[in-house]
């Protein structure tokens, strides 16, 4: 009898135990979850900021292929002018006719 006392108070001990340990498992269970829970929002947060970012700098690139485009055509204009300068100013010295064409 004594001894079968002695078994059922180390299983009551052992069953302490153990639910002591899985109070402690069951805690840290939930804090890992809630850590999930927040890298996954922060993911969540960047991912957003990260979109954002790709469409400005989609609209910043093509604004500047629209000024790149809109400088290179007046580069050809001042270009044009030059030569037609130029060309006047050599037929004055030659005494020749400029070209209007």
């Amino acid at each position: 009898m004594a001894q079968l006392v002695a078994t059922i108070r180390q299983l009551k001990l052992q069953i302490e135990r153990l639910e002591a340990e899985a109070s402690s498992r069951s805690q840290q269970l939930s804090e890992a979850k809630e850590a999930v829970a927040n890298l996954e929002a922060d993911r969540a947060i960047a991912q957003q900021r990260e979109d954002q970012l790709r469409q400005q700098a989609a609209a910043e690139i093509k604004r500047w292929q629209v000024e790149l485009e809109t400088s290179r055509a007046a580069e050809a204009e001042l270009m044009k002018m030059l030569d037609e300068v130029q060309d006047g100013i050599i037929q004055t010295n030659t005494g020749a006719q400029p070209d209007m064409s």
